[in-house]
């Protein structure tokens, strides 16, 4: 839409073109792909590197090296990309030294067929924080010959194999790191409506809202109401801690103490009272196994009561709204099944209660 406008004697001046809106009120749908390392050797890494941030959510690869970070996406097909790849990215960066902070951090963006290895040339990209960036990878594009030339090629018949391709991401700069999780490089594989995805969310607004009621009543049918009210609460209060739980335990059973560093109850109170950081590994003395082994016996039980309780915050789908993405038709569809089997639930629970109670009367 064009909008033009006119000075005070009545002459054209200036006009505007206003588009499609840009940042949050959008609804990406995003395709999604897995992702590995490689070390500063070039050698595959189960992880990248840690820079000491308390959120260990993203990895980082170290700049000037081998190091590399690879998505694998699959379901690449000409007829749902007919103009190419549509490439979006997150990339934070770490500094060792501050260097020109307006400019960034250069980097590199390649795409290789996954059975071949034959590569594309490096397109260049700037890291900045705090932005999403977009790279259209065109349908015909420059590969990497083993002599060094270089020949155009098309992007889906010579760089895709069976629907899948990769994306590898190598930091430029020395002793410079780029930080990157999986879900940070999607292909954008078209939009939604915001206003739709706005109604999913309150959807999931209104599925906690039912749970809460339900429980509510539950209580209500043997409990006074100051007394229904708390337990209602202290039950919500309960499910909220029900994820970190479930990591806790898995974290407990596998011995990977990345996903929630201190291990259990027993564990965290020999840390508080030694005053050893959470990110210290113990050494595997008997005590401390025997201390693992306990805190394993005790989070069992937890983890199965912690199922019962509803999590209101896994119900949640604001996250999405808010970073522009569109709600999955699939998360919308399993939150309306739990919260189906959890009113179901109160309500059975509910009627037996209230029959009981009518048969002691």
């Amino acid at each position: 839409m064009t909008v033009t406008g006119t000075s005070e004697s009545g002459e054209r001046s200036l006009s505007y073109a206003i588009g499609a809106p840009i940042g949050l009120l959008e609804a990406r749908r995003p395709l999604r792909g897995t992702l590995r390392f490689l070390d500063r050797e070039g050698r595959a890494a189960t992880k990248g590197i840690s820079v000491g941030a308390e959120w260990g959510y993203r990895q980082f690869i170290e700049g000037g090296t081998a190091a590399a970070a690879i998505w694998t996406f699959e379901g690449i097909t000409p007829e749902e990309f007919p103009e190419g790849l549509p490439l979006e990215m997150i990339v934070r960066v770490f500094r060792t030294y501050q260097g020109d902070i307006e400019e960034g951090i250069h980097g590199t963006i390649q795409v290789r067929n996954p059975t071949s290895s034959l590569r594309s040339e490096s397109l260049p990209i700037v890291a900045r924080e705090f932005t999403i960036d977009s790279l259209l990878i065109p349908r015909r594009i420059n590969t990497v010959l083993a002599e060094g030339g270089l020949q155009e090629v098309d992007l889906f018949r010579d760089l895709v194999s069976d629907g899948r391709i990769e994306v590898w991401l190598q930091c430029l700069e020395p002793a410079q790191y780029y930080g990157v999780a999986q879900a940070d490089f999607y292909l954008r594989a078209g939009d939604g409506s915001f206003v739709t995805n706005y109604a999913k969310s309150c959807l999931g607004i209104w599925f906690s809202m039912l749970i809460g009621t339900a429980l509510g009543v539950m209580f209500s049918t043997f409990l006074s109401g100051p007394v229904a009210l708390v337990a209602a609460l202290a039950m919500l209060l309960i499910g909220q801690f029900r994820e970190f739980i479930a990591r806790l335990f898995t974290s407990q059973v596998t011995g990977d103490s990345s996903l929630v560093p201190g291990g259990g109850p027993i564990e965290s109170l020999y840390r508080i009272v030694t005053q050893t950081s959470i990110t210290l590994e113990l050494d595997p003395t008997p005590a401390v196994q025997a201390m693992k082994v306990i805190d394993t016996v005790l989070l069992a039980p937890m983890r199965l009561a912690a199922g019962i309780f509803p999590s209101l915050s896994s119900l949640g789908t604001s996250d999405f709204l808010a970073g522009g993405f569109d709600i999955p038709g699939d998360l919308l569809a399993a939150h309306a099944a739990e919260t189906a089997g959890y009113v179901l639930a109160f309500f059975i629970a509910g009627v037996f209660c209230l029959k009981a109670r009518e048969i002691a009367s």
